[in-house]
């Protein structure tokens, strides 16, 4: 190696290196990193709980908000990263995801009950958010967005998912939501497995919220939206217990295992798959082998 050479990587190495320290003395505020969240018990000894964890500081990325945790400010995930609720509670707000910088993942601890909750006695804000969706997903084609191990109950619909986004549902629980416990739209791409939708249609909440069923459905995949739903229980809903629409065509929607009882009916433009229990899986009311 002559001496030119050996000075032109040399030159590299200290330019290579130099961008590598830079870097790690850099905060990025779109890193794909872990946040952790609490719920209605303070976990990290500040005292501090809600909005007032959310503002305290930038330094040790816990906060007492969901969709702080998710944002930009204080170091959040900035809608790319991991919000982990830790401690049990009641979240009062519809929580939004986009993933406009990266995939997102909500879930609780194993243990938690993380409640996304419109309903608080005698709490001021009660009748808003019941007109109102508790988790809501709009987010790129590009993107991977997951719920795990989360409770959402007394919205108009427990999960809305909307746009391209291609989300997994996992180990849930959605009650007593108005419109559709889980409504899929768009051209959404939705995975919903090892979870529990039921009274969908049947919420009494206090005036002045509307808890009028529109139209009461478990599951609902409309637009041109396409998914699978498998090992979970759609109980009790005042519509149907899994429903297709999708312009997509009844292939559109797989089902395996489902545990569809007290849905009228329990399936729309879904013929019932292997593995579906015999004694609850009712006929699809469209599906002519059952005329």
């Amino acid at each position: 190696m002559n001496r030119i050479t050996r000075f032109i990587v040399l030159a590299s190495l200290i330019l290579a290196f130099g961008f590598v320290a830079t870097s790690w003395n850099t905060t990025d505020v779109a890193a794909n990193h872990p946040l952790l969240v609490e719920g209605e018990r303070d976990f990290d000894g500040d005292g501090l709980l809600g909005v007032d964890e959310d503002l305290d500081n930038a330094s040790d990325q816990v906060f007492g908000t969901i969709n702080a945790s998710l944002g930009m400010a204080n170091a959040g995930a900035n809608q790319n990263g991991v919000a982990v609720v830790v401690t049990s509670g009641r979240f009062l707000e519809t929580v939004r995801i986009t993933g406009a910088n990266g995939n997102v993942t909500l879930e609780a601890a194993p243990g938690v009950s993380a409640m996304v909750e419109a309903v608080r006695a005698g709490n001021a804000g009660n009748g808003d958010r019941q007109m109102r969706p508790g988790i809501i997903v709009d987010a790129p084609a590009t993107r991977i967005v997951t719920i795990r191990n989360m409770i959402s109950r007394n919205w108009t619909d427990g999960i809305q998912i909307n746009g391209s986004s291609r989300v997994v549902i996992d180990n849930c629980r959605v009650e007593n939501n108005t419109n559709f416990g889980i409504h899929v739209t768009g051209s959404s791409k939705v995975t919903i497995s090892n979870s529990t939708v039921a009274s969908s249609g049947f919420r009494s909440g206090a005036a002045p919220a509307n808890n009028m069923p529109n139209p009461g459905i478990g599951i609902g995949f409309e637009g041109s939206s396409t998914g699978t739903v498998a090992f979970t229980t759609v109980s009790g809903s005042v519509a149907a217990g899994v429903s297709n629409t999708s312009s997509a065509g009844r292939k559109a929607v797989g089902i395996l295992s489902v545990n569809a009882f007290d849905n009228n009916p329990n399936f729309n433009g879904i013929k019932p798959a292997k593995g579906t229990i015999p004694a609850v899986a009712a006929p699809s009311q469209d599906d002519p082998d059952n005329q």
